[in-house]
């Protein structure tokens, strides 16, 4: 189970990561009119430049992320040798009624709870080897009459007053032995394989509640406060570069409030994949592994 976790997790990892980074802030230079303050024009552009570059190596360092988890994938699925997965390009798509679910109620739903064991193949196996141990007993109850080797016979013969039939019952009936060793030995392999099978069960609730906590916690973080905060941030920018026009702020300044712009609309997009990937492991729990193509982000 522990693999097939990290598979979708990786999986998952990729299909999030897809989604187009926000656009960067439009990096203008200081006009002739804003000539004036203490950075000369060249001094602007040399600290926009930086800029660009940092950018630069912000988006290469993303690039260079998906590659390897691309190749964490590969050789979780076991590929032989390095080759990077490409997934198609699609967006998760979370059902309505377990996005619902999420905002109405804190823990799992009990429908949901049910549901999940259906899907996680140790519980399955657990579940089939219950039932071999049901049936097991069963046979062993019949078997303490053995009507299998019961045996009759039917027989005419020759007689003097003309002719005459016979028929023969014969069956065995344990008198000392009522099969008691079978029976105890099925019912002990039934009581274990109904402590497997609950142990398997409330494994998969406990996984299932700890993804459904998470994912609810990094979901309410990403839309309660990074949006919040990006918001709050494009609106710092915005009325510093009207400070930076009337000649109150320095480039400097500026574009320190453009950095934290832009890093608060980065953190915003890493809660969003968070919250993504919580949410795809909380599905790939129930069951629900299907992606339709999207260009839009699903919060």
């Amino acid at each position: 189970m522990r693999s097939v976790l990290t598979i979708s997790s990786l999986a998952g990892f990729l299909l999030v990561t897809g989604c187009a980074m926000p656009p960067a802030p439009k990096w203008a230079p200081p006009t002739q009119a804003e000539l004036g303050h203490p950075l000369s024009l060249g001094e602007c552009l040399a600290l926009a430049r930086v800029e660009v570059r940092q950018a630069e190596a912000e988006l290469q360092d993303a690039r260079d992320e998906t590659r390897a988890q691309r190749l964490a994938l590969a050789f979780a699925l076991g590929a032989d040798r390095p080759v990077p997965v490409h997934l198609q390009d699609t967006a998760l798509t979370i059902p309505a009624e377990i996005d619902q679910a999420t905002t109405a109620s804190e823990g799992v739903p009990e429908a949901l709870l049910i549901h999940a064991p259906a899907e996680d193949p140790p519980y399955a196996q657990a579940k089939a080897a219950r039932q071999a141990a049901e049936a097991e007993l069963q046979l062993q109850y019949r078997r303490i009459l053995p009507l299998s080797e019961t045996q009759a016979s039917a027989e005419r013969k020759h007689a003097p007053d003309g002719m005459s039939g016979t028929f023969s019952f014969e069956t065995p009936i344990p008198v000392l032995n009522w099969n008691q060793a079978g029976v105890k030995k099925a019912k002990a392999e039934l009581l274990a394989a109904q402590a497997e099978e609950e142990t398997a069960r409330r494994e998969v609730a406990a996984g299932l509640s700890e993804a459904w906590e998470a994912w609810r916690t990094a979901r309410n973080r990403h839309r309660v406060f990074s949006e919040q905060i990006t918001k709050d941030r494009a609106q710092l920018a915005g009325d510093a570069r009207d400070l930076f026009t009337s000649g109150r702020i320095g480039y400097t300044e500026l574009l320190q409030a453009r950095r934290e712009w832009r890093q608060a609309e980065l953190s915003a997009v890493e809660s969003w994949r968070v919250s993504m990937i919580s949410a795809w492991r909380v599905l790939c729990q129930l069951g629900y592994n299907e992606t339709e193509p999207s260009d839009k982000k699903e919060t």
